[in-house]
């Protein structure tokens, strides 16, 4: 019994000293799509920017060229651009909450989908080394083809990091269809720290 509160005790010391999630930072990642018989890569890049210790902005640019999907289009291009808070409930872990707009170009089709989402997830420092990640998405969006086009969806998503420095990391994330792997190079603090 001794040893286990000790050892309790040790855990929530080094929680204490570990630092919280970076909010302020530039990735890269490679992209892999796959749903039944359809295939695709493509690369993202990507940002966040930290507004004080509660707020945030991002944005993504992801690009696909390469394999079929879709009923064979194979090239396809779009963007994610949101807001959100995240408070810290913990030293080491935040929640938070992002308000989005993602927008799609797809080649050689008659529809640009575009949407409207609404982001809840949670990213923790579990050591010094590893940040570990999940989130829910909710879509709410038309896929732009003049008729009854309005679709709603919802997708999980699990990540982690690997710091082999303070700023520099490898990344990891996966959803149902895509499994993305990346680099990430975070900085100290954000705007208006």
């Amino acid at each position: 019994m001794k040893k286990l509160i000790l050892g309790l005790a040790a855990m929530a010391l080094s929680s204490v000293a570990m630092a919280g999630p970076a909010w302020t930072y530039a990735e890269a990642a490679a992209i892999f799509v796959e749903s039944g018989d359809d295939k695709t890569t493509g690369y993202g890049i990507g940002g966040s920017l930290g507004l004080g210790d509660l707020f945030h902005v991002t944005g993504q640019y992801e690009d696909y060229s390469d394999g079929e999907f879709d009923g064979g289009i194979s090239d396809y291009d779009g963007y994610r651009i949101a807001a959100g808070i995240h408070p810290a409930v913990t030293d080491s872990t935040d929640i938070f909450a992002e308000l989005g707009y993602t927008s799609v170009g797809i080649d050689d089709a008659n529809n640009d989908p575009d949407a409207i989402d609404l982001t809840l997830g949670v990213r923790s420092m579990v050591s010094d080394k590893v940040e570990l990640s999940a989130a829910l998405k909710l879509n709410n969006g038309s896929d732009d083809t003049g008729g009854s086009d309005d679709f709603q969806s919802s997708e999980i998503s699990i990540g982690g990091q690997y710091f082999f420095t303070d700023a520099f990391s490898i990344t990891a994330s996966g959803s149902e269809d895509v499994t993305a792997l990346g680099v990430r190079w975070s900085f100290g603090g954000g705007l208006f720290q």
